[in-house]
């Protein structure tokens, strides 16, 4: 780039002619041709590096120029004029101007030359219009500020190199630079290619060699993972085949469940379950509840408590009754979310198992807790009871004890009246004749329920029992001034039965009515035959009975509220004795009253004695 500056300089020159002769001094002319050289070379360096701020380009362009505009004018002093040459100040610095701005110009057009594009030619045909420009605008400028005095002389024509020798010097010495410079170029664009032809096949046998590795790792990988697959089948096929032999020997149910947009369906059943279900597993699989035969309450409680699970990735637990080929059991399950790798539930397990046993069992034991319970109020009440009929029975044998040792007294003074003797003898009789009753009740209670007593039974007929144990109770019923009213069925009524019995049943009722009703009242006694039964019922006006009284007042040892002063004495075993008897004899007996104060009703019922047959009529 120097010698073609330097070379396209002396070609100028020949250009330019004097009336004198003209030649070049050697030594200066090889100056001038350094100095171009030199400029090129730096300009050339800023060019190639990575980077080229403006002010370098600016600093090299400045250097370049001022190379050129040295190289003329060095050029110019090879001539030795005498006298000297004299340059125009204004077209002086006008050389250096141009030979400044158009190196700016063609270095950065140098420097954008590196960026490949697609009209990368253009680019360089400008670069070098550019600096031609440069150069030859510089020369002529400068040749135009050169002033020549008359009478000037050429030294270097007499001592130096004449314009003609030199012009063909010149003109051989670029040829040969270009030429070599040309050979230099295509070798090192040869070279240059070699090295990206060479740098290009080993990057592509490194990528080979690379791929080649890869290849071979990639095949060892796929080995690997192929033989692990295996393994891993294997063991999963072990696994799945261990895991089926342990599910199909327990015997709780075991499922998983997938979840389906509205019902959710099973995903795996184990044998015990398909037993349970008499399906087979392609028949259960994928299924929802409704479709295995669950009822639509059962099914939808199943799917809410699956989407629970799900919600809340806890457990849930629960017990229900299911019908199925083992017929109505209760079933104890759970299910349990199972996770996926995120931590989202990706399907519902549950374990099933028979608890019908243990239900049952558990209910029974509930059931006997109930029966304790109860068995245990009742003894409370029987022991309740039994301390109060001590108390009772000690109360009344007291009583007749008074008179008896009154009497006993009187007897025994010296002084007496055979009067008063009959009447403490007769006081002593008639309280002796009620401790008797006392001990006869007692002793027919403890017979009949030791199972003691033996009924002769015979047709009866009740009209003659009504009036035998009318007969009995009138003194007490006198003696209160108590009306009795006798509603009988007309004709005879018959009754299979132990005669002494049966009065006493109904004596025992009338006694109960008269004792329990005021002074002056009133007692029904009825004889009716109702549906092949005969119905005895005996009703008054008096104290009645609590509702809670009622339940109780056949069991022994009872007795309803009665009065403080125990007017009416008694052991409440009349009305346990009374059903008793009645059951002996196949009936029933039943009390009835609507509470304090409104009186009460009892109602025997006997099965009835067809005369005709001989038989007891029941229905």
């Amino acid at each position: 780039m120097g010698t073609g500056i330097w070379a396209m300089h002396f070609i100028g020159m020949l250009a330019f002619r004097l009336p004198i002769p003209i030649g070049y001094d050697l030594m200066i002319t090889l100056v001038s041709w350094a100095l171009p050289v030199a400029v090129s070379a730096l300009a050339l360096w800023q060019v190639s590096r990575p980077e080229l701020p403006i002010k370098n380009l600016i600093g090299s362009a400045m250097l370049m120029g001022a190379g050129i505009t040295a190289m003329h004018y060095t050029g110019m002093a090879a001539m030795k004029m005498q006298p000297g040459i004299v340059y125009d100040p204004l077209l002086f610095v006008a050389s250096v101007f141009i030979a400044m701005s158009a190196s700016v110009a063609a270095l950065w057009i140098a420097f954008r030359l590196r960026q490949r594009n697609r009209y990368a030619w253009l680019t360089r045909i400008a670069a070098a219009v550019v600096m031609g420009l440069a150069i030859v605008g510089m020369h002529y400028t400068g040749m135009a500020a050169a002033n020549f005095p008359l009478g000037s002389i050429c030294r270097a024509a007499i001592e130096g190199v004449n314009q003609d020798s030199l012009a063909l010097l010149v003109i051989m010495a670029t040829f040969g630079i270009l030429t070599i410079a040309m050979m230099a170029a295509v070798f090192n664009a040869r070279l240059e290619s070699r090295s990206q032809i060479l740098a290009l096949a080993q990057s592509t046998a490194d990528e080979r060699q690379e791929l080649l590795q890869r290849e071979r790792a990639a095949r060892h990988l796929a080995d690997s993972l192929s033989l692990q697959n295996e393994q891993l089948l294997k063991s999963s096929e072990d696994r799945k085949r261990l895991y089926e032999t342990i599910l199909s020997t327990i015997s709780d149910f075991v499922y998983v469940f997938e979840f389906g947009e509205v019902h959710h369906y099973f995903a795996y059943a184990n044998e015990e379950l398909l037993k349970m279900f008499g399906r087979t597993y392609e028949e259960t699989v994928g299924k929802t509840f409704l479709e295995l035969g669950y009822e639509p309450w059962h099914a939808d409680m199943h799917d809410k408590e699956i989407d629970t699970v799900r919600k809340t990735k806890k457990p849930l637990r629960g017990e229900v009754f299911f019908t199925g080929t083992f017929g109505r059991r209760m079933y104890d399950y759970i299910f349990v979310p199972v996770f996926d790798e995120r931590g989202e539930v990706k399907y519902v397990a549950g374990t099933t198992r028979d608890v019908t046993d243990s239900y049952n069992a558990q209910e029974k034991l509930k059931q006997n807790e109930i029966i304790l319970k109860q068995n245990e109020k009742t003894l409370r009440e029987a022991d309740k009871r039994k301390d109060e009929f001590l108390a009772m029975l000690a109360h009344e044998l007291r009583n007749p004890l008074a008179p008896i040792s009154a009497a006993a007294h009187i007897m025994s003074l010296s002084q007496f009246d055979e009067a008063r003797v009959k009447n403490s003898t007769q006081i002593i009789q008639r309280q002796i004749k009620h401790m008797v009753g006392l001990v006869d009740d007692l002793l027919d209670v403890s017979r009949v329920n030791r199972g003691l007593v033996t009924l002769q039974k015979t047709p009866q007929d009740m009209l003659v029992v009504i009036s035998d144990s009318v007969e009995q109770v009138r003194p007490l019923l006198d003696s209160k001034q108590q009306q009795l009213s006798v509603q009988l069925e007309p004709g005879p009524v018959t009754v299979l039965g132990d005669f002494k019995r049966m009065v006493q049943v109904v004596t025992n009722l009338l006694n109960n009515a008269a004792k329990y009703t005021q002074n002056q009242g009133n007692i029904t006694l009825s004889l009716r035959i109702v549906n092949d039964q005969v119905q005895i019922t005996v009703a008054d006006d008096g104290i009645g009975i609590i509702p809670e009284d009622q339940e109780l007042i056949f069991d022994l040892f009872a007795q309803a509220k009665r009065s403080a002063d125990r007017s009416q004495g008694g052991l409440g075993l009349g009305l346990a004795l009374v059903k008793t008897l009645i059951q002996l004899h196949d009936g029933s007996v039943s009390c009835s009253s609507e509470g304090l104060g409104t009186g009460s009703q009892f109602t025997i019922m006997l099965p009835l004695h067809s005369r005709q047959t001989g038989q007891t009529v029941t229905r």
